[in-house]
């Protein structure tokens, strides 16, 4: 199968398994992608929304089931909560808006969200907003990009299938060499 072709036909799960776990350059390529027509971008978008929300909810049930005990068995888990809870109690609601453009914060604040009195329905409802907002942002961003690369590059930006490919691949390693070293370094227990 032809790697645009393989593109093409995994984007959608991709998208939403990437939203799932911090997705924005995910959601970015695929605006791209979309943006040269391989892609709808109404399914890089709802994709995108979906996956997010999921994750949210998944990370909010884990916190308001678990909390307590995940905080004790994962420190950095802890670090992050840590981290995000004075802006859970600075802002309130408005926190899970904040949260979301935060590279590292979004589990942790949804996790912290789960241990907190917040409702689960009124969080639901909050996401539903803040999931889709994210989603035509980054998906949009990815999108507009692409066009102005476009007009900027002209034809020569229909080479880079190859080259995507590559980018992904080379994306996908560096997050997992950065993945392994940051699970490898020793807890110092202070806070970051």
């Amino acid at each position: 199968m032809l790697p645009e072709a393989l593109i093409v036909r995994y984007a959608y799960p991709v998208i939403f398994a990437g939203a799932f776990v911090e997705g924005e350059t995910v959601l970015v390529i695929a605006g791209l992608l979309a943006q040269q027509n391989r892609i709808a971008f109404p399914g890089v978008i709802t994709a995108g929304f979906l996956g997010a929300y999921c994750g949210h909810l998944f990370w909010f049930w884990i916190g308001r089931r678990h909390g307590p005990a995940l905080l004790a068995r994962f420190p950095r888990l802890r670090r992050g909560v840590d981290r995000a809870l004075p802006i859970l109690h600075r802002h309130g609601a408005s926190a899970i808006f904040i949260a979301q453009y935060f590279y590292g914060l979004r589990f942790a604040a949804a996790v912290g969200f789960g241990v907190s009195t917040m409702s689960a329905s009124r969080f639901a409802l909050l996401q539903i907003v803040n999931c889709t907002v994210w989603a035509l942002l980054v998906g949009g961003a990815g999108y507009f990009f692409g066009h102005a690369a476009e007009r900027f590059l002209g034809e020569a930006a229909r080479v880079e299938k190859y080259g995507l490919i590559g980018v992904l691949v080379l994306a996908a390693v560096i997050a997992a060499v950065h993945h392994l070293r940051s699970r490898k370094k020793p807890s110092s227990g202070a806070v970051c």
